[in-house]
């Protein structure tokens, strides 16, 4: 099994999609060229074959970073929650501690949990 992945910076891959999803040709080439049908699925290790979708995942452990992903047709017809839940179940296969936040994912200036205090 050969998995192919891409790592890009997150605000570029998702333009890149947006303008794909719009109808631009130059964005929907791009995709077209980063992956091979002879690839393998991210998500079920199949072949991808004539027809591949691309999978976005955003890099817990690296800010502001993506993953690229080949899916094939078959889970790409699954519901987003489950080709997600996939995905995410082979990163962590990939690599242990995918998913685990660090100190510099944690958002800034965010309230903790609990009842919202009054000021003033």
């Amino acid at each position: 099994m050969t998995v192919s992945f891409l790592a890009t910076p997150l605000a570029d891959a998702v333009a890149m999609q947006q303008r794909a999803t719009a109808g631009d040709a130059e964005a929907r080439a791009y995709f077209n060229g980063l992956f091979t049908r002879d690839d393998d699925c991210f998500t079920c290790a199949g072949p991808v074959g004539s027809h591949i979708t691309i999978q976005t995942i955003a890099d817990p452990r690296h800010k502001g970073q993506a993953i690229l992903t080949p899916v094939c047709g078959a889970c790409a017809a699954l519901p987003a929650l489950e080709l997600r839940r996939r995905a995410l179940k082979m990163a962590k296969a990939m690599w242990p501690r995918f998913g685990v936040w660090q100190a510099h994912n944690v958002p800034r200036g965010k309230p903790k949990a609990g009842r919202p205090r009054r000021v003033g």
